[in-house]
């Protein structure tokens, strides 16, 4: 899984107090400008809401919008205030983007997670620097050209052959269902972490796990089934979300870079030495 809004939040938001939090329910009714008071820098729809937001209705101070799952109003120019840098969509949201719908000075956002329109990469602002893709095999080109961390959505085939990466990426995160063999080209050399999440079937990405750059230092998994028979030198840490023995692991890990570091899910060392298990 992708880290959620409230985690992400947390960690990278340190200055945002939460009692500047607000929520918008079905109780609460249409919003006007006078509903939520200037100083809330954070806003969470609730799933039982989904009535129209006018433009300029929103306060002007808000950071963080997280849109619940089934909100499916469309989003006007003008709705989102040009200070919003944390935008979650809800699952639902299925409307077309156009050229303004998002503020120009936004970092992160989650698309929603079934949408199925094209998205022109133009009508997404170059200051995004976290993007969390849709779960259907929708394409983006071109990619906001900041992009420092992405996520491709679960389940969706996406044809990577065709996808320049950002200059800056630092981070990528495969869904389990995308796999094919990627040259080290494909990769920026700025690229640091490689996150591998599984589908529905429990499968992960073991071709595009066949020839891992040399510029990664770190790689993330959810659970592994097969053997990663190849790990560059420049491996320094290896973190796995579920129970391995060292037994298990050197049967996954043939080849453990020296020095390499790998954690199980409570971010606990496994020792491969002197492991009997």
């Amino acid at each position: 899984m992708s880290m959620s809004i409230e985690n992400f939040i947390q960690k990278k938001l340190q200055n945002i107090n939460l009692e500047f939090r607000y929520e918008i329910s079905k109780e609460t009714g249409v919003i006007k400008k006078e509903t939520i008071p200037d100083f809330i820098e954070f806003i969470q729809i609730k799933d039982d809401y989904n009535q129209i937001i006018e433009p300029g209705v929103l306060p002007t101070k808000l950071i963080v919008l997280d849109l619940g799952h089934w909100y499916d109003t469309e989003l006007q120019e003008g709705v989102l205030p040009d200070n919003l840098l944390y935008l979650r969509m809800s699952n639902l949201y299925n409307h077309k983007f156009k050229k303004n719908t998002f503020p120009k000075n936004l970092i992160y956002l989650e698309l929603p997670f079934r949408y199925r329109h094209s998205i022109d990469g133009t009508t997404l602002p170059n200051s995004i620097k976290y993007l969390h893709m849709p779960a259907n095999n929708l394409e983006i080109m071109p990619l906001p050209q900041n992009l420092t961390h992405l996520y491709f959505g679960q389940d969706s085939r996406y044809n990577l052959e065709n996808t320049i990466l950002p200059p800056n990426l630092f981070l990528i995160s495969f869904n389990g269902t995308t796999d094919c063999f990627l040259e080290n080209d494909f990769y920026p050399e700025t690229l640091k972490v490689m996150k591998f999440t599984n589908d529905t079937k429990g499968q992960t990405n073991y071709k595009i796990l066949s020839n891992i750059p040399p510029t990664v230092e770190i790689l993330i998994f959810d659970y592994l089934l097969g053997v990663v028979p190849n790990l560059p030198s420049t491996i320094k840490k290896i973190l796995i979300g579920y129970k391995y023995t060292g037994k298990e692991i050197k049967k996954i890990f043939p080849k453990i870079p020296f020095g390499c570091v790998i954690l199980d899910f409570k971010g606990n060392v496994i020792n491969i030495d002197n492991d009997e298990n």
